[in-house]
């Protein structure tokens, strides 16, 4: 049977990137004040278990292939974004925690 490696700080980066580009995209580039920057271009995500979460429980597939917004938070200040790719094979949601607001 096939094994995978995985390389969690590199994946962390990979979502906020993408989470990042979104916000921007959405927001506008210098709305916010961005948490994961630095450690986007130096990959430096050692602790990206402190922006990156996902849910408890799995969600069925859906019928995009990829899902992106601006997550709810329970503190106004932070802009979370929701990432979830391939959701036609009903795979993880991921939270990340890319700023907050000035």
């Amino acid at each position: 049977m096939p094994e995978a490696k995985g390389h969690v700080a590199e994946f962390c980066q990979l979502l906020a990137k993408i989470a990042y580009s979104y916000a921007v995209a959405e927001l506008g580039y210098g709305s916010f004040e961005p948490y994961l920057l630095p450690g986007i271009l130096r990959a430096e995500l050692a602790d990206c278990d402190s922006y990156v979460g996902s849910l408890d429980k799995d969600e069925s597939p859906s019928a995009s292939l990829h899902e992106l917004s601006l997550g709810e938070t329970t503190r106004s200040d932070k802009i979370v974004v929701r990432v979830r790719l391939l959701s036609k094979l009903g795979t993880p949601t991921y939270f990340v925690v890319v700023g907050r607001n000035p």
